[in-house]
């Protein structure tokens, strides 16, 4: 989506950095309502900045820790789309989690739970390592050998046949004619002039 020449675009790494931010917030917020919604009088952004929302104690702590494990899935994939390069996937994972770590401790405070931080790290890795895993697949496929082999026979059956054949042998010297079943007929020798030394 955002694919360019490896050269320092700052503004390209932004706008990169911003919508794998976008994407990773749209699909916490969208996992929460599915899985937490239906048990909950409503949703808050607690359960998304919040570390204290990470509670083992609790249903609602687990689906909230649960809901972050499956996150990471959904920003691998944004990471597939969004960067398309497995070398930078490391880096964007981690920008974005820290970033995250950055609105969270502006909305709830510094997370100085253990399972908050455990949690964080194993999404990050499994989104950095699943990116990188999807990103190597997709270079893989971005040149289709297969089309490149039928191109080239295409063009190779084209000059195969005789009519091609006439027609180029027609337009390289402007006076071969096709005889009867796609016979060609080149001009003799002898129909050829050498060019006078001024027109070279």
């Amino acid at each position: 989506m955002f694919y360019g020449a490896s050269v320092w675009d700052p503004w390209l790494i932004i706008a990169q950095i911003v919508t794998v931010q976008c994407l990773y917030y749209l699909s916490f917020g969208l996992l929460l309502y599915l899985l937490l919604g239906p048990y909950v009088t409503h949703l808050s952004f607690q359960h998304v900045f919040d570390d204290a929302s990470m509670d083992l104690h609790s249903f609602t702590g687990w689906m909230v820790v649960l809901t972050n494990v499956i996150n990471s899935l959904a920003a691998a994939l944004s990471l597939m789309f969004v960067v398309e390069r497995a070398k930078k996937c490391l880096d964007f994972a981690a920008t974005c989690y820290l970033l995250h770590l950055a609105f969270v401790s502006i909305v709830g405070g510094f997370p100085t739970t253990v399972t908050w931080w455990a949690v964080n790290i194993l999404s990050m890795t499994i989104a950095a390592l699943l990116g990188e895993w999807l990103c190597l697949r997709r270079e893989l496929q971005d040149i289709p050998i297969g089309s490149i082999t039928r191109r080239f026979s295409g063009t190779a059956e084209a000059f195969k046949s005789p009519t091609s054949v006439a027609a180029i042998t027609g337009a390289l010297f402007g006076r071969a004619s096709n005889t009867g079943a796609g016979v060609v007929q080149l001009p003799s020798s002898r129909s050829l002039r050498p060019i006078p030394e001024d027109q070279v």
